[in-house]
């Protein structure tokens, strides 16, 4: 807007009072001037000074549209992930009810000597391996949460940089 308006014309207007304390020939003495601003030749200057603002908003533009999507990408992406999270996690939760029932399985036949130290053994592995995956998806399921929360923040501040 600034570059079209510098081809519009321009009027100052221009007013002095002067009052004199002798009466010769005049006591006061009053002017007035109009001067008139009409740019007509610039040798294209404003045309292209105009072309160069319109490019630079119509990248702006571009710019904030491809950050805008780029963070409701992020965002899309850190959900998805966070189901997954959360469904390796419940079936992290089932491996560790089945290893604790097959550890209590093979302990009773342990102790009724059915089984070997080899099988007791096997089972406390299996029992401590879903125990540690157990743990790890309940800090990855956190993780993942947390950074759903980041990508929203970032969709938030985003979205108000627009408005302002």
């Amino acid at each position: 807007r600034k570059q079209r308006g510098a081809r519009l014309p321009t009027v100052t207007l221009e007013a002095t009072f002067t009052q004199q304390s002798l009466d010769f020939p005049f006591d006061e003495n009053r002017t007035a001037s109009v001067k008139l601003h009409l740019p007509i030749f610039d040798s294209g200057e404003i045309s292209s000074r105009i072309a160069i603002a319109k490019e630079r908003e119509t990248q702006a533009a571009a710019s904030l549209a491809e950050t805008r999507q780029a963070v409701r990408e992020a965002l899309v992406r850190s959900v998805a992930a966070l189901e997954t999270t959360r469904r390796s996690f419940e079936l992290a939760r089932q491996q560790l009810a089945a290893s604790e029932g097959e550890y209590q399985q093979i302990a009773a036949l342990y102790r009724s000597q059915e089984a070997t130290s080899l099988d007791i053994d096997s089972a406390e592995t299996s029992l401590a391996q879903a125990r540690r995956a157990v743990a790890l998806g309940a800090l990855e399921a956190k993780l993942a949460e947390l950074r759903v929360w980041h990508a929203a923040g970032s969709l938030k501040s985003t979205l108000l940089s627009k408005e302002h």
